[in-house]
């Protein structure tokens, strides 16, 4: 166990690393939408870096419930392979379209720079793989098992295998884009795993009716005037019907519905941080989750970047 003071500091780890990656260009939200409009691709859940980056090195492990082999990205802090500290974790989540090595090739460099100057305390950060447009969660077939692969299996592999600090004081979790919004979620519905969460631009979708009136995703409160680039409606839909397929479903993987039902209890529990810039297409989600949070009483960070 740790002592106050430490815990302390760990419980806001990942509030720490957002005020040094608040000017990341994340790719996640331009994947989904520079692309030819076309049906959802199948997940691939090993996907290394094309190119080495340092200071990471890209591992596996084996899901049992997919019967798959999925990657993730490490970054070990300095000074790791001496001595039998152990550190905290932050798991990163990424944006739609991406995979475990797409943001930590931008942040990993980084993270190691800021450790190495002690702006961040020696931590060890994964980044964890999504198959490309799950939503990090589970769809009802049983076919695609992102949320089960992350929490039931990357973690316990992850405390098992190196030295972390394998409680909720020393675990934050963060993402960008679909990451994002991934990220609040699996800290509202696992508040006993994570001490914190801290959303960059998060994918704040919710159902709405399509024009041939079918159901879809689509973000909250449309599309900023800032932010020209459109949603991607084909990708969106298919997301949908793959991973959700009803109203009910999305509801149980929906920050929105979280924070409406449960509250009372997160806003005593769980650190948020929610970070979205100003002329990003996803700003006006952003802000109506910011006010359906005040509106339930639930005290978090919100920081807008020009």
């Amino acid at each position: 166990m740790t002592d106050p003071q430490t815990e302390a500091r760990l419980g806001t780890l990942a509030f720490t690393l957002a005020f040094l990656l608040l000017a990341l260009p994340f790719p996640g939200e331009a994947l989904q939408v520079r692309r030819v409009p076309r049906p959802l691709p199948p997940p691939v859940w090993n996907n290394p870096p094309q190119q080495p980056i340092p200071g990471v090195e890209h591992n596996t492990f084996h899901s049992n419930s997919m019967n798959e082999e999925v990657g993730y990205n490490l970054l070990l802090p300095p000074g790791y392979s001496s001595g039998e500290r152990r550190y905290p974790v932050v798991y990163w989540l990424h944006g739609a379209g991406g995979t475990e090595s797409q943001t930590a090739g931008i942040a990993a460099p980084l993270i190691v720079e800021a450790m190495s100057a002690g702006t961040v305390p020696p931590m060890i950060v994964v980044f964890a793989s999504g198959g490309f447009w799950s939503w990090f969660a589970d769809s009802p077939d049983g076919s695609i098992l992102a949320e089960t692969a992350f929490i039931s299996e990357l973690i316990p592999h992850i405390d098992a295998t190196y030295r972390t600090m394998a409680e909720r004081s020393g675990r934050a979790i963060t993402g960008n884009s679909m990451g994002g919004f991934a990220a609040l979620v699996h800290a509202m519905k696992h508040v006993e795993l994570f001490g914190s969460v801290v959303a960059y631009a998060a994918a704040l979708h919710e159902v709405q009716e399509a024009p041939d009136g079918t159901l879809t995703l689509a973000r909250a409160g449309g599309t900023h005037e800032g932010g020209s680039r459109p949603v991607h409606p084909v990708r969106l839909k298919g997301v949908f019907e793959r991973m959700f397929g009803s109203r009910d479903a999305f509801a149980n993987h929906s920050p929105w519905a979280l924070v409406r039902t449960d509250a009372a209890r997160l806003r005593t529990q769980l650190p948020m941080r929610i970070v979205i810039g100003t002329a990003d297409g996803l700003w006006n989600a952003n802000q109506l989750f910011h006010k359906l949070l005040l509106e339930h009483g639930y005290d978090h960070e919100f920081e807008v970047v020009d």
